[in-house]
């Protein structure tokens, strides 16, 4: 009888523990806040819609499967045809690249005005952007994918490394007009741009070609390092250099892809998945990701999520999974990538309802109002 007992006290404590082991996903006692979900469908016809930028007025820029779209905060749809944006401010301009088979250059830049219906501003031949600031200016490269180039918001082409050695590329810019890339240089280093000054590059003290994806108005800079098929993360800023972000939640083991900033130091990404080998979109995914080409994957990744990726949220030194925001009565099963956040909060990017990819919107609860 007494060895009955102990074998189901033992019993007991192997479940329990299995209980902590197994089923403890890392969730805080209290979320920092509530969210809003809601589902990105373009219209009533349920086209799905692929999220990869957001203003700070609400406006929304991505892709469907045939055009790129604008959703205002109103809700309402602008088609703004075969090309793939890039950049968003809010003043309503969006730049965005078009690939034309008949140009034998390939891509040109578009720039389109939005706050009142929509303008086609402006084209760029040989220049594709792949960012842009609040003041209108958008960093990119010209087609030949050597050099580096500013398109302002005067429509002038600034080429920022003709006479410059080494050469560099610039992949996200501030609303200062301070904009952050890498060196092609040996050892790596990251380089910063600011307003017609002379490129500063930041040692990096790794072997590491830094991968550079944001940067907000405080002039801190997330991107990650790419070593070996995973992604480390990284934060920098002038007063503390480089740092990763803290994982208090052990959420982040592997492989963490920060995709956005906001002001509020607040960043979203998400932990890259197996790929679905099934369709050509997640190999091209994956190609891409593996080659270091982010800025495509920033796009691309929003239309074609790996499998069992994780969006995550950083704030304050924690990780949260944003699957942990969907509350019970939401249509959505899980939160696979989170593109783009904000200064309000608001959060883009892709999860799943029954299976089926779609777009998302995440408001926080108590900013969740009509414009």
């Amino acid at each position: 009888m007494k060895k009955k007992a102990i074998f189901l006290a033992l019993t007991l404590l192997l479940i329990v523990a299995g209980f902590f082991v197994f089923h403890d996903d890392g969730r805080p006692d209290d979320l920092p806040r509530r969210y809003r979900i809601e589902a990105l469908w373009i219209d009533e016809g349920k086209v799905p819609f692929s999220p990869t930028r957001i203003n700070n007025s609400g406006a929304i820029i991505g892709m469907s499967e045939k055009s790129a779209y604008l959703r205002k905060p109103s809700g309402d749809w602008i088609s703004l045809g075969s090309v793939m944006p890039v950049g968003l401010n809010d003043q309503g301009q969006i730049d965005a690249v078009h690939n034309d088979p008949n140009n034998p250059t390939g891509n040109y830049a578009v720039r389109f005005q939005t706050s009142n219906g929509l303008v086609l501003e402006a084209t760029q031949t040989n220049f594709s952007p792949v960012a842009t600031s609040e003041d209108g200016d958008a960093v990119g490269r010209p087609n030949s994918l050597i050099g580096c180039s500013i398109w302002d918001a005067t429509g002038d082409l600034i080429d920022l490394t003709a006479s410059v050695e080494p050469k560099f590329t610039l992949s996200a810019i501030n609303a200062d007009g301070t904009a952050v890339g890498t060196s092609h240089h040996a050892p790596p280093r990251m380089v910063l741009w600011s307003n017609g000054k002379a490129v500063k590059e930041v040692e990096i003290h790794t072997h590491l070609s830094p991968i550079v994806t944001g940067i907000n108005s405080n002039g801190r800079v997330v991107g990650g390092w790419l070593e070996k098929g995973s992604i480390i993360p990284f934060i920098w800023s002038r007063e503390d250099g480089f740092h990763q972000p803290t994982d208090q939640t052990h959420l982040v083991s592997k492989s963490y892809f920060p995709t956005s900033i906001n002001d509020r130091d607040q960043i979203v990404g998400y932990v890259p998945g197996e790929p679905y080998l099934n369709s050509i979109g997640d190999w091209i995914f994956m190609k891409l990701r593996d080659k270091g080409n982010f800025n495509l994957v920033r796009s691309l990744g929003s239309r074609w999520p790996t499998r069992y990726s994780t969006a995550l949220l950083w704030e304050r030194g924690q990780y949260y999974n944003l699957d942990w925001f969907i509350s019970d009565n939401s249509n959505f099963d899980r939160i696979i990538v989170a593109t783009d956040i904000n200064n309000r909060g608001q959060i883009i990017g892709v999860g799943e309802i029954d299976g089926e990819k779609v777009g998302f919107l995440m408001t926080p609860e108590e900013d969740s109002r009509e414009d």
